[in-house]
């Protein structure tokens, strides 16, 4: 029973709202413009892309990316400083004494 109401009050909240007239907002310009012209669908989408090449073209590039984020994943798993940046910072850096 609800449901029935709240479908029939549907549409007189629909006509509550405030529709924006339009007739100032378009130009003399505009109202006076020719019909665009209409042209066939095949002339605007131009040829077809054959599927076998288009699936190729993104294997290439999700291998591309992969391979792109496997060095980035190894570079990440390297020591950030290597060991004769240690030497020098061992050298370089005291180290407090130990009791």
């Amino acid at each position: 029973m609800k449901l029935r109401l709240a479908i029939c009050l549907l549409p007189v909240l629909a006509a509550c709202t405030q529709v924006p007239e339009l007739e100032d907002k378009v130009s003399s310009q505009l109202k006076n413009a020719k019909y665009p012209k209409l042209v066939p669908i095949d002339q605007t989408l131009g040829p077809p892309v054959a599927p076998e090449a288009e699936a190729q073209k993104v294997t290439d590039e999700l291998e591309a990316r992969r391979d792109s984020l496997k060095q980035r994943a190894a570079a990440l798993q390297k020591p950030v400083v290597d060991q004769d940046e240690r030497d020098r910072l061992d050298e370089t850096v005291p180290r407090p004494a130990s009791d």
